[in-house]
């Protein structure tokens, strides 16, 4: 098929749409059990940063496995179904980078390009 000349595009939201969390809350509480007083920071980067700073500093310290984290499959299936029928599915998040980036590369071979906090990936996971 050629993606050049596909007008048909699916858009996914990460956070509890296309997993079954959310990435703040997730990067927080393993932060918060690696050290508690990462509590303290994360008022400060909200009240003087705003969520953006916040998930950005999370992210920062935040090691995962894109594997171990719980995928919608019925938004699963979708996304196949939806690319056998000749669309571009993009991954798209308010998230840092480093943590969409990371779950794009393990899904590359459902989404064609991805949009985060900063960033824009098109193709080649």
């Amino acid at each position: 098929m050629d993606k050049q000349n596909n007008d048909k595009i699916l858009c996914v939201d990460l956070d509890g749409t296309f997993l079954q969390t959310d990435m703040l809350y997730e990067s927080f509480i393993y932060c918060f059990m690696k050290n508690p007083l990462i509590l303290f920071f994360c008022i400060f980067w909200l009240v003087y940063g705003g969520k953006t700073l916040l998930k950005e500093k999370l992210a920062q310290q935040y090691s995962f496995n894109p594997s171990l984290l719980p995928v919608n499959t019925s938004v699963h299936n979708l996304i196949c179904s939806k690319k056998n029928h000749g669309y571009l599915v993009f991954l798209i998040s308010a998230s840092a980078d480093k943590i969409v980036s990371a779950i794009f590369k393990k899904y590359s071979h459902l989404f064609d390009g991805y949009y985060a906090t900063g960033s824009v990936a098109i193709g080649g996971g």
